[in-house]
C-alpha cells in the first residue's frame, strides 16, 4: 500500500483520528444534536498550538456541532491559534480558516461544511439518484457510498481508487461485529454532500462528523470517513 505525501500525513491523519477518538464520546455525552445556530453565543474561545484541521475537530467537538470536511491534496501545517471574545458559533469557524485561505465554511443543511475555494469536479457534487441503507455502522455508510453507481464512474474517469485510511471501529464486546452507531435513511435526488450531511444531521443519530480527502502525489487516493 502507498504511503500517503507528507502534507498529508502532518496534518489530516492526526485530524481523522482525533474526529473518529472524539465522535465517540460525544455520542455518549450528548445521544443526539442541537439545531445549528450560527449566532449562538459562546463568549470566549481559545485554542492554540495545532494545524487548522485539528482546530476544527476540536471545536466540533467542544461546541457540539455537526461538521464536514472536504480536503484536496495540500493543507497547511503550521501550528495556528484563535482567540474570540463574546463571539458567535460562526465566528470560531471563520476565525479558524484564516488561517487557511484556500478553504471556506457554509452553512449546509445544519452543518459546517468545510471545503476547498476552488473545487471543480468533486465527488461530493455528484447527483445521486438513490441511496438507502438499514441500520448500517460508518463502515457500511462508507462501503455503500463507494459502491453508488455514480461513484463509481467518477472514480474510473478521473482514475481515482478508493483507499480510506482506518479500519472499521470494533465493538470488543461484540465479538470482532461491527460496532458503534447504526443509521437507516432512505434518499433520492440529493447531491452526495447532501447526503452526506443528511446522515450527521439525522435527528437522534449519533454520528456528527464527515470527511472526504484526496491525496496522492496526483490526488489518486480518496479517503472516506464518517463517526
Amino acid at each position: 500500500m502507498p504511503r500517503p505525501n507528507k502534507k498529508f500525513t502532518l496534518g489530516s491523519i492526526i485530524f481523522l483520528v482525533h474526529v473518529l477518538i472524539s465522535g465517540a464520546s460525544w455520542a455518549q455525552k450528548s445521544g443526539k444534536l442541537a439545531p445549528l445556530d450560527l449566532n449562538r453565543k459562546i463568549g470566549d474561545y481559545n485554542d492554540e498550538g495545532a494545524d487548522v484541521f485539528q482546530l476544527l475537530s476540536r471545536a466540533a467537538d467542544k461546541l457540539q456541532t455537526p461538521l464536514g470536511v472536504e480536503i484536496n491534496g495540500h493543507l497547511p501545517s503550521q501550528p495556528a491559534s484563535i482567540h474570540i471574545s463574546n463571539g458567535t458559533l460562526g465566528d470560531i469557524f471563520s476565525a479558524i480558516l484564516q488561517n487557511a485561505p484556500d478553504y471556506k465554511w457554509v452553512d449546509a443543511d445544519g452543518v459546517i461544511d468545510v471545503l476547498p475555494r476552488e473545487n471543480a469536479d468533486s465527488v461530493l457534487d455528484l447527483n445521486i439518484s438513490h441511496f438507502e441503507i438499514r441500520n448500517a455502522p460508518p463502515e457500511d455508510i462508507r462501503a455503500a457510498i463507494v459502491a453508488l453507481p455514480e461513484v463509481q464512474v467518477w472514480l474510473t474517469q478521473n482514475r481515482v481508487t478508493e483507499r480510506s485510511f482506518l479500519p472499521p471501529i470494533i465493538s470488543p464486546r461484540t465479538k470482532g461485529e461491527s460496532g458503534g452507531p447504526r443509521v437507516s435513511i432512505d434518499l433520492s435526488g440529493l447531491t452526495l454532500r447532501q447526503i452526506m450531511n443528511r446522515i450527521i444531521s439525522k435527528k437522534n443519530s449519533s454520528l456528527h462528523v464527515w470527511s472526504l480527502t484526496r491525496y496522492g502525489a496526483s490526488n489518486e487516493y480518496l479517503s472516506i470517513g464518517i463517526s
